[in-house]
């Protein structure tokens, strides 16, 4: 079991994992003493989700920040909890969405050996699903330049989960109302992998 955030020293912040055995004993085989810590250059991280993939690897999602501007943030750990520096650069991925800021990631899930990624837009307000080849790469095939989104109705919409369905992507989350007497909707958009 893993439990990922961050943490914060006077004006820095460093992604943080920390795993833990069965009996919730920290795992003092995982990074130092159970934890494991990554930073970003110049920048503020903070993980909020981790995606276990199949070779024991651990990917953390987030965001990075600088000078108030976000880009989505992702950070590869072997097993062992080291930075796995073949994946991304050196170890870590930045994907600001064109023409738009992010907010974070939302959700991640590994689907047919590929890194999916759920997000949400701030101009824009959309959900954004982006797909990166295992290598931390994104995939330019998929969707636009391999972003992928959804508007509901031109109101500020917020991705929450992603899951697998038929061989397709879900995405849910919020979207505005269009009535003023209701604050939320339910959002859910379907997205093909191929």
């Amino acid at each position: 079991m893993v439990c990922v955030g961050f943490v914060r020293s006077f004006n820095s912040a460093v992604m943080a994992v920390v795993r833990y055995l069965p009996d919730y004993q920290l795992d003092t085989s995982f990074g130092t003493g159970g934890v494991a810590t990554v930073a970003f250059a110049g920048g503020q991280a903070e993980a909020n989700r981790a995606v276990l993939l199949p070779t024991g690897a651990l990917v953390l999602g987030g965001f990075v920040e600088r000078s108030f501007d976000r880009s989505l943030a992702m950070a590869r750990l072997t097993a062992s909890g080291a930075l796995d520096t073949t994946f991304g650069v050196g170890g870590l991925v930045e994907r600001v969405i064109p023409g738009d800021s992010s907010e974070t990631i939302q959700a991640m899930l590994e689907f047919q050996g590929q890194l999916f990624v759920a997000a949400s837009t701030l101009e824009s307000g959309n959900f954004a699903l982006l797909r990166f080849n295992p290598d931390g790469i994104v995939d330019t095939s998929f969707g636009t330049a391999g972003l992928a989104s959804a508007d509901f109705n031109g109101m500020a919409d917020s991705s929450a989960s992603l899951a697998v369905h038929q061989g397709a992507l879900l995405v849910g989350g919020y979207t505005g109302a269009l009535n003023q007497s209701e604050s939320r909707n339910l959002g859910l958009a379907r997205f093909l992998t191929t």
